[in-house]
């Protein structure tokens, strides 16, 4: 053989070798053979075509079942995650920063993700927003909501979103409930309307029953209509206690067995559980002293036991974060300004009026520039209607002599401020005219 023709056979087998020689990735299977090669990477049994295909740096070698003497799966990830819920569901950044963390939990293919919520609850719409991620969950991992901590229980939305997990555990001397939806405002919390009512309380009992909970248990937790434990026909079930006379009527109609066990919560009233009551009432499943126990009943180690970061405090830091993103902004505007006040204090005067209230003040503003608040301009004498001044690069552009923001029209909803005596303790700006 010609040193040529050596030389591309060379280079085809080194060609084909070299994606086997490379570095094992760290979710290498084990393929044995019989003839005593051990193959590394991802290993995938195809029973119905009687082959082992096993993966490694984009290529793919395959072999006969025959040639296979044993495979040894790589170990890797965690056999629990274990997620912190503990405070208040007040902010949107909170389902964000879950989202990032069930991503995070589910790459490691866990076989639980445990939930230590200790929460008074919040928000319905955060609430919401978590549940439909933790619904997302893939099946082949187990979600528990396991009630613990100070607050004692999992209230409000924090039993909602307890609900939507695949088991509920309880340390002793914890409740879960009062899950009743109301609007927070200055003059203390306002019912809602109806119409919200419906469709939150046909959201927790979806959700309930998605997951194999009581629902009528759940839906008692944010209605009124209570809840009562029968034997209908020998079958134990849980029912809304206004609903216990049409069912009485209805079996002795049919001629079916009616008893009625208990009425767990009386119409009218808002159900809470203690740790007890609710695995009586079917809703949790026992009563659990702290998380080595569900450890010990699952036969996990400890040292395979992931711990994230609490995305309600994540959440709070976020806001922190941006509230002083804020405030550093809003100060810069004031110097700015003040540096034109003091450069030529003649002809337009601007004003700064109040922050307008958020409906929710209490999230994380999104583009803090954009709630600096509004700046108002008015000729000292007759002029133009006012325009507005929102940036930093328009103030210039007034100050430069260009032309400065679009005027408003007159009639624009919040348009204009009248010129007031006291101007001088309103921070009342002047600009070159």
């Amino acid at each position: 053989m010609s040193s040529a023709w050596a030389w591309v056979l060379r280079v085809l087998v080194v060609a084909a070798v070299l994606p086997w020689v490379a570095v094992s990735p760290a979710w290498a299977d084990r393929v044995m053979l019989k003839d005593g090669r051990v193959i590394e990477g991802k290993a995938t049994l195809d029973k119905k075509a009687g082959k082992v295909h096993v993966e490694r740096a984009g290529a793919t070698m395959s072999f006969d079942l025959a040639q296979v003497l044993q495979i040894v799966e790589e170990e890797t990830g965690f056999d629990a995650c274990v997620v912190p819920l503990q405070g208040g569901f007040n902010h949107l950044q909170t389902a964000k920063e879950m989202e990032d963390t069930l991503k995070a939990a589910i790459a490691e293919k866990p076989r639980l993700i445990v939930y230590e919520i200790n929460s008074p609850g919040g928000r319905i719409d955060v609430a919401r927003a978590m549940v439909r991620l933790n619904l997302q969950v893939p099946k082949e991992i187990k979600t528990i909501a396991y009630v613990t901590g100070n607050h004692r229980g999992a209230h409000s939305a924090a039993a909602y979103f307890s609900t939507s997990c695949d088991l509920i555990l309880m340390a002793p001397g914890q409740a879960i409930g009062a899950a009743v939806a109301f609007q927070p405002t200055t003059d203390g919390p306002k019912a809602v309307s109806e119409k919200f009512q419906s469709a939150w309380r046909a959201e927790i009992r979806a959700t309930a029953e998605a997951k194999g909970h009581p629902s009528a248990v759940a839906l008692a937790m944010v209605d009124l209509t209570g809840v009562a434990e029968i034997k209908l026909g020998g079958e134990q079930r849980f029912v809304s206690a206004r609903s216990l006379k049409t069912l009485a009527a209805r079996a002795k109609s049919t001629k079916v067995s009616f008893e009625l066990v208990r009425v767990i919560c009386e119409p009218g009233q808002v159900l809470t559980l203690t740790s007890k009551e609710a695995v009586k009432a079917h809703l949790a499943r026992a009563v659990v002293e702290d998380l080595a126990g569900i450890l010990r009943h699952y036969k996990i180690d400890p040292k395979r036991v992931k711990r994230y970061d609490d995305p309600i405090v994540s959440a709070g830091k976020a806001y922190r974060r941006a509230k002083q993103t804020l405030e550093k902004d809003t100060k810069e505007l004031q110097d700015l300004f003040a540096q034109i006040q003091r450069e030529d204090p003649r002809a337009k005067q601007y004003m700064i009026r109040p922050l307008p209230r958020r409906e929710r003040d209490h999230d994380p503003p999104q583009r803090p520039r954009d709630l600096l608040g509004e700046a108002q301009v008015r000729e000292a004498a007759q002029g133009p209607p006012p325009a507005l001044v929102r940036t930093h690069a328009e103030v210039v552009e007034v100050l430069g002599g260009q032309q400065g923001p679009p005027q408003r029209p007159e009639g624009h909803g919040g348009a204009g401020v009248e010129r007031d005596p006291r101007v001088r303790s309103q921070a009342v700006l002047p600009v070159e005219g």
